[in-house]
């Protein structure tokens, strides 16, 4: 199951790339939220121990993940002077990193005192979030 999830976060990351370039980065962005979100119905709904929905779930996670973070990368570095985008991109990275060591410890408290289901309900406002970065971002030129 945790090897679907991380072929879901990297194998696909060339093509996300390329769809960052020929379709936006934006766009690209508000997918990743898109899957993301469906990747936490999916879990949330599973039941317990393993099933299709957890499987496809976690892979939709990882798919979603690499959509976000190529996409989100990708606008940061447009967005940054190249003077400073090795700081800045360092930073982002330390940032997302502390934040997924975080969300992990607190992930199983919320699994152990609340259930799956509410971990993904509270999951899936971080990926409305992603959505609404991606609408956040767009270029307002190219609508």
């Amino acid at each position: 199951m945790i090897s679907l999830h991380v072929l879901g976060m990297f194998a696909f990351s060339p093509l996300v790339g390329a769809a960052a370039d020929r379709w936006g980065r934006s766009p690209v962005l508000m997918a990743g939220g898109a899957v993301l979100l469906v990747s936490l119905a999916l879990c949330g709904a599973a039941p317990e121990g393993s099933s299709w929905q957890i499987f496809t779930g976690l892979f939709l996670l990882g798919l979603g993940w690499s959509f976000a973070t190529v996409a989100a990368s990708t606008i940061i570095a447009d967005r940054t002077p190249l003077s400073a985008r090795t700081d800045v991109q360092g930073t982002s990275d330390m940032a997302m990193s502390l934040t997924a060591a975080g969300g992990g410890a607190l992930a199983g408290v919320i699994v152990q005192g609340f259930g799956y289901p509410t971990l993904a309900a509270f999951a899936a406002l971080l990926g409305a979030a992603v959505v609404v970065a991606g609408f956040a971002t767009r270029d307002k030129r190219a609508v």
